[in-house]
């Protein structure tokens, strides 16, 4: 019995040490799908894992994701887990039971196919992921919009690529992102087949017996694959410009040729290879010295060109046919576009040659080596393709009914829009274009939304995704999820008011919605004209000219603001108006331009104060009138803010301690008045050239309604207008006329810091400047400063802008320029009175009679006499 219980002991002991020693082996398993790098070893490093930890793949895709999370537990596991989880966790999925009995399959194994293929198993959908490829083997680099980056590490891209987006970097391979993407989805429980080809579709059958019924297939390349088979409800295509998927027009424009060229050269990752520069993106109409230089120097014409270091040294340009044709790129002029570039028609090896000029002058000669790396077919990775600008399909969606049966189809990424690579566009809209197909996905299969409400929807959310930036995202980043409200800032009601408020001035202006009060353009002039007035002409505007109107506004946005339109000047024309969503997106980017600028005197059309001016002119009686006028005209248009400044003051009242006695109340609400008042004057009269006199005597007059916030803003008008009305003195020049260096003056597309272009998709802007959010530091330490945590020191008269710094050093800095400041005030008090001093001297030997002033008699020379011996 001692023996028996002994080899019991034994055998438990045995099992116990099998059990601990067998997540150590799970967790090799996972770790070798952790280090895999390319498609076939991330695929058959899936599998060893499922065989170790004896869970089957692809069966149930409802527990897939949680049996083996519950097998593989070791701490490094967990992490991944704890980050995964935190994501199926959001409520829209539901615990992943919101699609449970959706069928879906995805066309391309691409960053925008394996991302929406993520979100969709999720939501507890059955995912299948077909591609023809069976590597990954695109070396270009994608720019990452900052929302990208939060995507992907909450995915845990840092635990399958340590190296994801450290310190500045901002972009990634292709290549390195379907690695990540596709380990993802394969521990999520998607289902991937490689060297696989969709050709179309197989419709139901029309006859059908039994009660199992056939629905939708794909036709497939080879025939007998296992997804021919496969019956799905929604079928999304994620293949790129090629787009396989059918029943999506497209409109096809052709316009100028434009012809790109993407060289990948190897990066050895040595210290030279480090020190290189990066090009963010640099367009001719923004450097065009630099593109005469490159032109002069290798006879190389281009666009446009980007360089991007990642595993590649990565350049991507846009050459003119012209150059190319003189350099022998192009051995023949042939008209056909597509034979243009056929391979008959390249001389490889001067293309090579080409791109390596190019490069090679673009970095100044700083990189070491110029070879080119391999694509998939072992020959240098140098593709020179023609850019078929098309406009994006009709639809992003439609719903296909044949014998009972219904398929969603849709569109995601390069397929629904093509990217604007300079701006790294297509990955940020196309993952943006795979969270609304979710959100579609979801809404077909709750059974809430008939299959008209899931499309109009969707169609709603694509109009907007063209004008879809940085700027006009949601900052908090965590939030974003498949719900379009959880993204987009939908700010329709403010965005009105703003715009109301902005053209207040204006006469022929009446802004009442987002549709109809745009239609003749005089508004959309107004908003440009109120904070750029040299750039439009408004007073020679007119109502009839509806058109005319609207192009002057639209190419003027996209020339001098950097914003490109959104519609066509007869689309803003039209009878039933320009689209709301679209012109809601397009006014936004305005506001995010304009919203930190404070509008000048100078600004206001002369034809709203025209009749006010005559009647101010003709006498003292009725200037005092117009200013009641103005006075007046300000109250409705200040009550909100009087309503948020008695908000504020009843906040600071709580904050202010016991109550003052009677005599020390009215003293500080009199040093406060007047600190207020010689701020204000500061502030808004900044620019101006004429004297402050006249105000100055006007005062006195205010008396206790000064201090109303309403008439405060009233004080503003009346400032502006004075020398309009004939109340100041003036030198010459007009009232609010911004000086060189005057914030409002400095170019949105122009670096405060570095003076270098700065894109729409890089900069941050502060005080009505913009900049790149390298540059953005402070004066004194150097340290990064971010939006909302900087101290400005604004212009103090030695011809800057002004000053950021942290709030470290900013009192210290202000310190020491009010000690300068006291020092030269002094210093310049003393010669002020050395020189009075010496007037008066002059003034009193003036006064003294002439026949009191005897000369002085000077003693002559002496004379050096010599004595002979």
């Amino acid at each position: 019995m001692r023996f028996c219980n002994g080899r019991v002991t034994s055998l438990q002991a045995s099992l116990q040490h099998a059990r601990q020693k067998l997540p150590r082996c799970h967790f090799k398993a996972l770790r070798r799908i952790l280090a895999a790098k390319t498609f076939k070893g991330i695929y058959s490093s899936f599998l060893a894992l499922c065989e170790h930890t004896e869970v089957k793949p692809f069966v149930n895709h409802q527990t897939f994701y949680t049996s083996l999370k519950s097998k593989v537990i070791s701490w490094k596991a967990k992490s991944l887990w704890t980050k995964l989880d935190k994501r199926a966790n959001r409520k829209e999925y539901l615990q992943g039971k919101a699609c449970p009995h959706t069928n879906v399959l995805v066309i391309g194994a691409g960053p925008c196919g394996l991302r929406t293929a993520i979100e969709l198993a999720m939501l507890g959908a059955k995912v299948v992921i077909v591609e023809k490829r069976n590597s990954f083997s695109r070396n270009n680099v994608l720019h990452l919009w900052p929302f990208l980056i939060n995507d992907l590490r909450n995915l845990g891209a840092k635990k399958f690529f340590g190296k994801f987006c450290a310190g500045a970097i901002d972009h990634i391979s292709i290549r390195q992102l379907q690695v990540i993407l596709m380990k993802v989805s394969l521990l999520l429980g998607v289902e991937i087949h490689y060297d696989v080809m969709f050709e179309g579709l197989e419709e139901p059958p029309e006859q059908q017996e039994g009660p199992e019924k056939i629905g939708w297939r794909a036709r497939l390349q080879p025939l007998d694959h296992p997804v021919s088979e496969f019956e799905f409800d929604v079928i999304i295509g994620a293949d790129g410009r090629r787009n396989t998927l059918p029943g999506f027009a497209r409109k096809e424009f052709r316009g100028k040729l434009a012809i790109a060229i993407t060289a990948n050269f190897i990066n050895r990752h040595t210290q030279q290879d480090a020190r290189v520069e990066e090009i963010s993106g640099v367009a001719f109409i923004f450097n065009q010295q630099f593109f005469q230089d490159l032109k002069k120097d290798t006879g190389i014409d281009l666009e446009n060109i980007v360089y991007y270091k990642d595993e590649t040294h990565y350049f991507v340009m846009t050459a003119k046919k012209q150059s190319l044709l003189q350099k022998g790129v192009i051995l023949e002029d042939l008209p056909e576009t597509a034979r243009l570039l056929g391979h008959e028609n390249v001389n490889h090896d001067k293309l090579q040659i080409y791109a390596r000029q190019a490069a090679d002058f673009s970095t100044n000669g700083q990189l070491p080596t110029l070879d080119f790396a391999l694509n998939h077919y072992g020959l240098p990775d140098i593709p020179c393709s023609i850019s078929h600008p098309s406009l994006p399909p009709k639809h992003a969606a439609c719903v296909r009914e044949r014998h009972g049966h219904k398929l969603l189809l849709t569109l995601v990424g390069d397929s629904l829009l093509e990217p604007f690579w300079p701006t790294g566009s297509g990955c940020a809209r196309g993952f943006l274009s795979a969270f609304d197909a979710a959100w579609m996905v979801k809404s077909w299969a709750s059974g809430n939304s008939t299959p008209l409400q899931c499309l109009a929807e969707r169609e709603a959310i694509y109009r907007i995704l063209a004008q879809t930036t940085p700027e006009n995202l949601h900052k908090n980043y965590d939030g974003y999820g498949i719900n379009p409200s959880s993204r987009s800032i939908m700010r329709g009601g403010k965005l009105l008011l703003w715009c109301q408020r902005v053209t207040e001035t204006y006469q022929d202006v009446k802004i009442e919605n987002m549709t109809s009060s745009w239609r003749n353009g005089l508004a959309m002039c107004a908003i440009i004209h109120r904070y750029r007035p040299q750039l439009i002409d408004f007073d020679s505007l007119k109502a009839k000219d509806m058109i005319e109107n609207n192009q002057l506004a639209l190419e003027t946005a996209e020339q001098h603001l950097g914003i490109p339109p959104a519609m066509t000047a007869k689309d803003m024309a039209s009878f039933d108006g320009p689209d709301k969503l679209s012109m809601v997106a397009y006014i936004s980017r305005i506001y995010d331009l304009f919203k930190d600028e404070v509008p000048e005197a100078s600004i206001v059309p002369t034809n709203a104060i025209e009749e006010d001016i005559q009647l101010a002119s003709s006498s003292a009686t009725s200037k005092r009138s117009f200013l009641s006028r103005l006075t007046k005209r300000m109250k409705k248009s200040g009550r909100k803010l009087s309503q948020d400044a008695d908000r504020i003051l009843e906040e600071n009242e709580k904050d202010r301690g016991p109550p003052l006695s009677p005599i020390a109340m009215k003293r500080k609400s009199q040093d406060r008045k007047d600190a207020d008042f010689q701020r204000k004057k500061q502030i808004l009269m900044q620019g101006s050239q004429g004297s402050n006199s006249e105000l100055d005597k006007e005062r006195p007059e205010i008396g206790i309604r000064g201090q109303n916030k309403v008439s405060g803003l009233a004080e503003q008008l009346t400032a502006q207008f004075r020398s309009i009305a004939g109340l100041t003195e003036m030198d010459g020049h007009a009232v609010g006329n911004k000086q060189n260096g005057s914030v409002g003056s400095h170019r949105s597309n122009t670096c405060f810091f570095c003076a270098k272009h700065v894109y729409v998709m890089e900069r941050l802007s502060a005080e009505g400047l913009f900049f790149h959010r390298d540059c953005f530091r402070c004066q004194h330490c150097d340290i990064n400063l971010k939006v909302g945590t900087y101290c400005f020191a604004p212009d103090t008269g030695d011809g800057g802008t002004g000053k950021f710094y942290c709030r470290l050093h900013f009192s210290e800095t202000q310190r020491k320029e009010e000690n300068e400041k006291r020092k030269k005030a002094e210093e310049e008090r003393q010669r002020e009175e050395e020189e009075r001093k010496r007037e008066e001297e002059r003034k009193v030997i003036h006064t003294i009679p002439e026949d009191l002033l005897t000369p002085i008699s000077t003693p002559s020379t002496p004379t050096r006499l010599s004595v002979r011996r």
